[in-house]
């Protein structure tokens, strides 16, 4: 997991943590690597996983955001993030 702990207030840390394990869930029932750095397709796949997953739409647009800030801390390129076709799917 790339994370520093002591950068985020205990409860951000939380839901970062529980954001991280729910993507990891995410890599294994596709049998996949799983990758920091998402296509948009892949990342359509997710949005729709969690759909399923988690009834209330702000759910999954915090999951959605939490893998944003995954990648921000890795130093990889976020716009996938921006495509209308994920704004769509959100």
């Amino acid at each position: 997991m790339p994370l520093t702990p002591r950068a985020f207030a205990k409860g951000t840390l939380k839901n970062l943590v529980a954001q991280w394990r729910v993507y990891e869930g995410f890599c294994k029932f596709l049998s996949v690597k799983r990758e920091i750095c998402v296509s948009r397709a892949y990342l359509i796949c997710y949005i729709q996983y969690l759909s399923e997953k988690m009834r209330i739409p702000q759910t999954v647009r915090n999951y959605v955001n939490g893998l944003k800030v995954w990648h921000l801390l890795e130093e990889r390129d976020v716009i996938v993030f921006g495509k209308y076709e994920i704004k769509l799917m959100l």
